[in-house]
């Protein structure tokens, strides 16, 4: 360089996996920054800043790309991408949000404390972090691992989540896992949603509340955790019911209910599922509509060539079974509940290929007729018999004394 010379130093970004140049995402033009200098020896350092948005860099290696300009000529070029003293790597930034399980509004003000959870019996901190007033919290640098999320402190109001929510930090500093963590008032009735087959919890059902008016009171979509949160300070009975599915599963039109007492505790149904795709429900039940537990039903291809399973009906009377496909069937009771007759009855079905199902899905049983009636009861028997002869007896006695007063009449 000539001393008293103008110059200018222009640096660009660079992605070192794939060699792009790093823009940025809101005016999707490339990071570039320009320096201009007028040295005083033919020797010296120049200082080029980039002011970078961090979720532009974030789990990139960055590497700055450099030239030397003097008017028009470039007089030297740093273009490599292995060079470590060029190269910056930003992790990602770890964000987790804490929200009002009701509202879906961000909390300020909670604690967490990142754990190390694979080191045997006690969980290790190795971060903590205060939720910001948007919600969100964040960590970051700690190297790839499985780790526990725990708050230490709640915000104001609320209640302390004692669920350890699990998440993992991946080579490039993204994260899997729980990152949105509920936060519940004293009050608050959470209503889960299940595959009524696996039991695994089911998010994105909408699911609304009744108050005991049957006016709608909140409206909630499940979460990954197949939950809803619905708060309130008004004792009473409520029902809540499905209103939009979940996908690949049949809508619940089933109405359940609860009731919230004056200290605010909840009796009554909160957990209820889903029957997914191709699933027959099967019913037992006595001649009144009740539901019967104990019946063994079994299933079979319809021309009874394929034995496709056997279950026992719950508390609900019901028993699932999860088709191959689409096509017809047939169910038949194995067992009778106790105190039932076995009904010897096929009841064919059919699945088509929308999933609707057709036929009759219910199994009503009848009842055994009582011991006294089937067997005889000999002391009844023996009543009667001694009630008929004692019967007969009087008419004999009251006969002989009406035939003696008539003879006395003659007699007279």
């Amino acid at each position: 360089m000539i001393p008293g010379e103008r110059y200018k130093v222009s640096g660009t970004l660079h992605d070192k996996a794939d060699n792009s140049i790093i823009k940025s995402s809101l005016s999707k033009e490339p990071y570039i920054s320009e320096v201009e200098f007028t040295p005083d020896s033919d020797t010296g350092t120049v200082e080029v800043v980039f002011t970078v948005a961090l979720e532009d860099i974030q789990g990139k290696h960055v590497v700055v790309f450099e030239s030397l300009m003097h008017d028009a000529d470039v007089l030297a070029k740093h273009e490599d991408l292995d060079d470590e003293d060029q190269t910056v790597f930003t992790p990602n930034q770890c964000k987790v949000f804490k929200y009002d399980a009701s509202s879906n509004e961000g909390l300020a003000g909670a604690v967490f404390e990142v754990r190390d959870i694979t080191t045997g019996s006690e969980a290790i901190p190795v971060q903590t972090a205060t939720t910001d007033e948007d919600g969100y919290f964040f960590f970051s640098g700690i190297p790839e691992h499985e780790y526990g999320i725990k708050e230490i402190r709640a915000p104001e109001e609320y209640n302390l989540s004692k669920v350890e929510y699990r998440v993992r930090v991946g080579r490039d500093g993204t994260l899997e896992g729980d990152t949105r963590i509920p936060n519940i008032h004293g009050g608050t009735v959470i209503i889960t949603k299940v595959d009524v087959v696996t039991g695994d919890p089911l998010a994105d059902c909408e699911i609304t509340v009744y108050d005991a008016d049957h006016h709608s009171v909140f409206r909630q979509t499940t979460d990954l955790n197949g939950k809803i949160y619905f708060y309130t300070t008004k004792a009473g009975t409520y029902s809540f019911k499905e209103t939009k599915s979940c996908d690949g599963y049949y809508i619940n039109d089933d109405e359940y209910y609860f009731v919230i007492d004056s200290e605010m505790t909840v009796t009554g149904t909160v957990r209820f599922g889903n029957v997914p795709f191709g699933t027959a429900v099967i019913k037992k039940a006595d001649k009144s509509g009740a539901p019967l537990n104990g019946a063994q039903i079994a299933v079979f291809s319809e021309d009874g060539s394929k034995f496709l399973g056997q279950s026992t009906t719950g508390d609900n009377g019901r028993v699932y079974f999860v088709s191959p496909g689409p096509g017809r069937y047939y169910f038949v009771e194995v067992k009778a509940p106790d105190g039932y007759i076995k009904s010897d009855t096929k009841y064919y079905f059919e699945i088509a290929s929308d999933y609707t199902i057709s036929g009759n899905m219910t199994l009503v049983n009848q009842r055994n007729p009582s011991p006294s009636s089937s067997t005889g009861d000999s002391s009844n028997i023996w009543f009667w018999l001694i009630s008929t002869a004692v019967s007969f007896g009087g008419m004999a006695i009251a006969l002989i004394l009406v035939l003696r007063k008539r003879r006395n009449v003659k007699d007279t």
